[in-house]
């Protein structure tokens, strides 16, 4: 009967009653729902965070982690494994007996290791191996729930320093001293390399990198302010003054005022005052890349390099290039290849940096051109720069 009235109004004789065919689909809508519904899926999760302020818990201001590693040992000893994704779920399917498309498919006690990236630690120690125990539950779709769930895993950035001494020409210098100062006065020795790389491992504040040159004499002493990240600092060369990474009238382009919807747009030339080349803008979540995830500092959305090629910001009075987070878009960004920063001056390069990205989260790139007119971003097998609130003044 219901199918004869259906098939009805929808007949010629419709036409003549349009309320009452709108009345009839307006009755069905669990028939549409019917059609279009998934099967159900039944996860265990175990949910990953950037603990921003390092408290162990995830609260406001935390950022949810993709790209983490967890591992889940069944009892009979076989493992299955997850990436956490761009909400921060490591999830595992869960459905008893379903041994072809399930992980979780027997009761008993699991064991969940998580595997930090590197460079990273855990604020959540006890998370990083966890046992997680399922029961029989005919009740539930799944026919097995956890008796309790995964923890919360938090991880955090060590603050690493990282940089390199250069000569007056440009080149590697041999003869240099580094030490770092911290906030409370204490002066630590930094070794370098014979290439003049250098890092060391900070606590939040302000510090003070400095590079002398034992054979001229020559000293610089670099403000470095250790935030939320790692940081990578512009080359050092003894003798040349740096900007205090604290002085008043910088200003910050972050992309979260460019747009509102999901989608990608073409950073256009005039934005926050600055000339944009081969720069898109984007909701992080667009992608479902960790390193759009990963890299982001403030609201939803970033910028990168579009189609992975050089990349450049400019303006006709010159401006000083502050700095940067920048992180990989993809794991390919990270395991190979480089990404270099220029800074130009009347078309001449003036400053020149390259250095290695990672995915797993954005490192702050304190830059300090003074007075330049165009900075360009480029990777060296072409893959997407990733870039959140970019500072000038």
């Amino acid at each position: 009967m219901a199918q004869s009235s259906l098939f009805d109004l929808t007949s010629h004789n419709s036409l003549k009653h349009p309320l009452l065919l709108l009345a009839a689909l307006m009755a069905l809508p669990s028939l549409e729902a019917a059609a279009t519904e998934a099967p159900e899926e039944w996860r265990a999760s175990c949910f990953v965070f950037r603990d921003i302020n390092r408290d162990g818990a995830y609260d406001l201001g935390d950022r949810p982690f993709s790209g983490l590693l967890v591992e889940l040992e069944r009892p009979d000893g076989s493992v299955a494994q997850s990436w956490s994704n761009i909400d921060g779920f490591a999830n595992f399917e869960m459905r008893l007996n379903d041994y072809v498309n399930s992980s979780v498919v027997a009761p008993g006690p699991y064991h969940a290791r998580a595997f930090l990236p590197a460079g990273w630690a855990a604020t959540t120690p006890s998370s990083l191996e966890q046992q997680v125990t399922f029961v029989s539950k005919p009740a539930a779709g799944s026919g097995l729930v956890p008796q309790q769930p995964c923890r919360h895993i938090g991880i955090a950035p060590h603050f690493v320093v990282a940089g390199q001494v250069l000569s007056e020409s440009g080149n590697p210098n041999p003869n240099i001293k580094v030490s770092a100062r911290n906030g409370s006065g204490v002066t630590t020795p930094i070794k370098a390399n014979a290439d003049g790389f250098y890092d060391f491992e900070a606590s939040p504040g302000m510090w003070e990198v400095t590079a002398t040159d034992t054979a001229t004499g020559k000293s610089t002493v670099r403000k470095v302010q250790v935030g939320n990240a790692g940081l990578i600092l512009s080359a050092i060369v003894p003798g040349r003054n740096h900007a205090d990474p604290e002085a008043p009238g910088a200003k910050t382009a972050n992309f979260d005022d460019l747009m509102t919807s999901d989608a990608i747009l073409e950073i256009p030339s005039g934005y926050e005052g600055l000339n944009w080349s081969y720069w898109v803008a984007t909701n992080n979540r667009f992608y479902e890349g960790e390193g759009y995830i990963n890299a982001t500092v403030s609201g939803d959305f970033v910028a990168y390099n579009s189609s992975g090629v050089p990349a450049t910001i400019s303006r006709a009075e010159p401006f000083d290039f502050r700095g940067t987070y920048v992180t990989a878009a993809w794991p390919r960004g990270e395991t190979d290849g480089l990404v270099t920063v220029q800074g130009w001056r009347k078309g001449e390069v003036i400053y020149e940096d390259t250095f290695k990205l990672w995915n797993a989260g954005g490192v702050y790139f304190q830059a300090d051109y003074s007075q330049v007119d165009k900075v360009t971003f480029s990777h060296s097998i072409y893959e997407r720069i990733v870039i959140d609130n970019l500072s000038y003044r």
